[in-house]
């Protein structure tokens, strides 16, 4: 667990600099043992979308947009999706919005990859 925090905070400062960033975290309907199988194709699509993407053991990032990561990631046995938003790019009063567009995105990536696989998860 502390071990998964430190590096995705150490990500975090790498991928976002050393701005201030919130994140929300959203539990995923796959399971820990699925996720893996999952993550080619989230890259696949991400990477077909013109987005950054960084692969990982257990997780796999991908950029939406200059403020924004998305972390498909498995935390604790569960699949969880992490949005993180630096929030020195994006103001406080349009903070909201913007993870929800972020998330809506990311949903959408997912969907597209679980369409894309051979199987269901």
């Amino acid at each position: 667990m502390i071990r998964r925090l430190i590096v995705i905070f150490v990500l975090s400062s790498v991928f976002m600099g050393c701005g201030a960033s919130k994140f929300k975290t959203f539990r995923l309907p796959i399971s820990a043992n699925g996720a893996p199988f999952t993550f080619s194709a989230i890259a696949t699509v991400a990477r077909s979308q013109g987005l950054e993407v960084a692969r990982f053991d257990d997780s796999v990032h991908v950029r939406l947009d200059d403020a924004t990561w998305a972390f498909y990631t498995v935390q604790l046995d569960e699949y969880n999706l992490v949005i993180q938003v630096d929030n020195e790019l994006v103001p406080l009063a349009e903070l909201a919005a913007h993870f929800e567009a972020a998330r809506q995105k990311a949903d959408q990536i997912l969907k597209l990859a679980l369409a894309q696989l051979p199987y269901t998860i």
